[in-house]
């Protein structure tokens, strides 16, 4: 069982943030509540004790909603990225030295069926390995030109980008890591590369044959980053709650 998270929650939200009332796309709400505390509680109610949440310096709004909130507040930690306008990869960097050996890692902005959650807070990964939780349902993935696209063959992931040509599943965003990924992420960062990006650091996994995946058969989630995203999102746990 994965005891530790990581979220992902630096980033500006241009594409949302001007659409909706709130400051962050995290706090947008999605059936009543907002989208990050959607995934903090069901990480908890799935065996994480403990969560990192990386925000940029502007970020107080998306804390004191956090902190303010009884049923996770005593779970979170918040590291200030002062680097995230190179990329979510600085996040990751920010973070590394509260993360240990195994962590989920996710994106602030992204809801997920709870069994997509328990599934992937029951992996276990070995020194160097990432997991990701992966959709292969692709007449359902709401901006397929926005998704990013994964390339599986047997059990591992070959290729990952959202300008791959030659896909047959789609990068969900969340994942399980190995402490190793740190290291992957900042060997990235030191390449000479402008942007600092996850998936930078994520090409040495894929080239190790060490990035593997969940398949999440037929729950759904949702990255919630356009006025069109919200809706789909709303629909799709309108449709979770009557079932």
């Amino acid at each position: 069982m994965v005891e530790q998270a990581l979220i992902l929650a630096a980033g500006a939200g241009s594409r949302i943030v001007g659409h909706v009332a709130q400051p962050h796309k995290a706090m947008v709400e999605v059936g009543g509540k907002p989208i990050l505390q959607h995934t903090c509680e069901c990480l908890l109610e799935h065996g994480v004790r403990d969560i990192t949440i990386a925000i940029n310096p502007a970020g107080d709004p998306l804390r004191s909603m956090l902190q303010a909130c009884d049923s996770v507040s005593a779970h979170l930690a918040f590291v200030v990225n002062e680097d995230w306008e190179r990329g979510n990869g600085t996040s990751v960097l920010a973070a590394g030295p509260l993360l240990g050996e195994q962590f989920v890692l996710t994106m602030a902005d992204h809801i997920f069926d709870p069994q997509i959650v328990e599934r992937m807070c029951s992996q276990r990964v070995d020194p160097g390995q990432v997991v990701l939780a992966v959709d292969r349902k692709l007449q359902d993935i709401h901006d397929m030109d926005d998704a990013t696209k994964a390339l599986l063959e047997h059990d591992r992931v070959r290729a990952l980008g959202k300008q791959l040509e030659h896909y047959n599943a789609i990068d969900t965003g969340m994942f399980v890591c190995s402490r190793e990924l740190i290291g992957s992420v900042r060997e990235a960062a030191g390449s000479g590369a402008q942007a600092v990006t996850l998936s930078g650091g994520l090409e040495s996994i894929i080239a190790a044959g060490q990035l593997l995946y969940v398949d999440v058969g037929e729950a759904w989630w949702q990255d919630v980053d356009t006025p069109s995203a919200l809706l789909h999102a709303q629909s799709l746990l309108q449709s979770a709650d009557r079932s």
